[in-house]
């Protein structure tokens, strides 16, 4: 099977402050508009932005940093758009549904997903995921992305609030 390299390499990549360029090449790339595998490609990002995709053609002659694609594909970011920084999707998460509290009290759930937040945001950027929509939740979210957004690379973060 085929590895992904996901617009996950050129996020962190961007998001870490290089002013250095990236070369990504001999990389298929993925033609969203169309929905053909385009081989052979090289990928030139230069200011934290995609400069040019171009056919391959020998080696390359830049001052980029160049990273070598070959036998890989590279896919746009996925967003997931509804999750919930609150809650870990554990069991114990949800005492309106099936209350556990006896078992592990809430407060215990809460203080867990709140203390592995950068873990759950480093995973969802392995996946390929570059942009998560918390979808409901508490003030506290804002404060979480705020946080993760300056210490980490991680995917972009967006939070809706409280529900009414």
């Amino acid at each position: 099977m085929k590895l992904i390299l996901s617009a996950l390499l050129v996020l962190s990549f961007c998001s870490t402050g290089h002013s250095q360029n990236l070369l990504i090449t001999n990389v298929t790339v993925i033609d969203t508009k169309t929905g053909q595998s385009l081989p052979a490609r090289n990928v030139l990002l230069q200011d934290g932005l995609i400069r040019s995709v171009t056919k391959s053609a020998g080696t390359p002659n830049s001052a980029a940093i160049v990273v070598d694609g070959s036998g890989k594909y590279l896919i746009p970011g996925m967003a997931d758009g509804h999750i919930h920084f609150f809650q870990s999707g554990s069991l114990y998460a949800r005492p309106d549904a099936v209350d556990l509290r006896k078992k592990v009290p809430y407060e215990n759930e809460i203080t867990f997903t709140r203390n592995n937040v950068t873990d759950y945001l480093q995973r969802y950027l392995r996946l390929g995921i570059t942009s998560v929509v918390d979808v409901g939740g508490p003030f506290a979210n804002f404060a979480i992305r705020d946080s993760t957004s300056k210490t980490i690379t991680g995917p972009n973060v967006l939070v809706t609030g409280p529900l009414f």
